[in-house]
C-alpha cells in the first residue's frame, strides 16, 4: 500500500512537470492610459433672441415688431460680423384677452412675437 501512494505521489509529480514545461498560451493584458488638452477658437454661437410687441390693432403690432426686429436683426450682423447666419426661428401674433367677472373674454389687443 505504501509502494503505491509512493507511486501515485509520483505521477502526479511527473504530470505537474510535463504540464507545467508545456508552453500554453498565455493570457496578456494592455493597460493604457492617456491625457489630452486641446484648445481651439470657437467657430459657431448660438444666440435666441425675441422681439415682443403689443398694441391694440393686429396690423400696427405686426408693423411695430417687423420694425424692431429689422433693428436687432442689423444691430446683430454689426457686432457679429459680415458672415453672420441670422434667421427667423418663429412667429406668432395672438390676441391679448381680458378674462374679467364670469363674462365671455374679450379681445383688448395683439401681441406679435419674432424669434
Amino acid at each position: 500500500m505504501k509502494r503505491n501512494i509512493s507511486l501515485i505521489v509520483m505521477l502526479v509529480v511527473v504530470a505537474c512537470a510535463v504540464a507545467c514545461s508545456r508552453k500554453e498560451a498565455q493570457l496578456t493584458r494592455v493597460t493604457v492610459t492617456g491625457d489630452a488638452d486641446t484648445q481651439a477658437p470657437p467657430d459657431t454661437a448660438i444666440v435666441v433672441l425675441s422681439v415682443v410687441t403689443q398694441n391694440r390693432a393686429a396690423f400696427e403690432a405686426q408693423q411695430q415688431n417687423a420694425r424692431k426686429t429689422e433693428a436687432v436683426i442689423t444691430a446683430v450682423k454689426e457686432a457679429a460680423g459680415a458672415n453672420a447666419e441670422v434667421k427667423t426661428s418663429g412667429y406668432s401674433l395672438q390676441p391679448e384677452r381680458n378674462y374679467t367677472g364670469s363674462r365671455m373674454p374679450t379681445i383688448i389687443g395683439y401681441e406679435a412675437k419674432n424669434t
